[in-house]
């Protein structure tokens, strides 16, 4: 198996010449990308573990996919084993059906027991669905944001799990999964609703955890930490 490396450039993950070594990526080889823009349709990626970040915020990374199914993805510095630890950032935006069949890493934990940070922002078109059917866990210190436009949603049928990190979710929320939120060493964890939630939902509010509903149009899920059932 190889590790291909994205080069940088704006093209198509189809695109033999974009990858270091040359040539696309095959059925278990690992991706990095540091920079630059991949488009890619109908693309089973699956089997192929995606790196994706980069230390700049004003030139993070993106992944621009129509219809994909994603396997483990990780957005932290991978190489970091003694502080100061850098934030990683990327951007990963989804048209038509995109999943997450695998895991979803943002941010890591170093042996301290501190954060290495990752930022991810999930953008969803209109009429799209970026569909959590792994799982996904953020760790201290990191930041997630999943927006989109006026019909978009996150179909959560796996376990969205954020120990010390802050997690809003700017779109409608469906799907029958489970979201938990707790702190870690140091830092308290956030789970933000700006859009609705479904009552397939399960909302676990661990110690340290805070939930905050900015008013979404209808809060379904259940909880348990004593919120009702519902609460709009």
């Amino acid at each position: 198996m190889t590790t291909k490396t994205w080069d940088g450039s704006d093209g198509h993950w189809r695109d033999s010449n974009h990858w270091i070594p040359a040539g696309v990526p095959q059925n278990g080889d690992s991706v990095v990308i540091r920079e630059g823009t991949v488009h890619g349709t109908l693309l089973n990626l699956s089997s192929n573990p995606i790196d994706i970040g980069s230390d700049h915020p004003v030139s993070d990374p993106q992944l621009d996919l129509n219809t994909a199914v994603l396997g483990d993805v990780s957005v932290f510095d991978e190489s970091a084993r003694t502080g100061p630890y850098h934030t990683r950032y990327a951007d990963i935006s989804v048209s038509g059906g995109v999943a997450e069949n695998g895991h979803l890493a943002i941010g890591n934990l170093a042996p301290e027991g501190v954060g290495i940070p990752g930022d991810l922002d999930l953008t969803i078109a209109d009429y799209s669905v970026f569909a959590l059917t792994g799982s996904a866990l953020e760790q201290a210190s990191s930041s997630f944001v999943a927006s989109g436009a006026s019909h978009s949603a996150f179909a959560n049928f796996g376990s969205f799990t954020d120990i010390g990190g802050k997690a809003d979710f700017a779109v409608p929320v469906i799907g029958s999964g489970s979201f938990t939120v707790e702190r870690s060493k140091f830092p308290s964890g956030t789970l933000t609703f700006e859009g609705s939630v479904s009552a397939g939902q399960a909302v676990n509010v661990n110690e340290g955890g805070s939930l905050a509903l900015d008013q979404p149009l209808r809060f379904s899920a259940r909880s348990r930490n004593g919120l009702g059932r519902r609460c709009c």
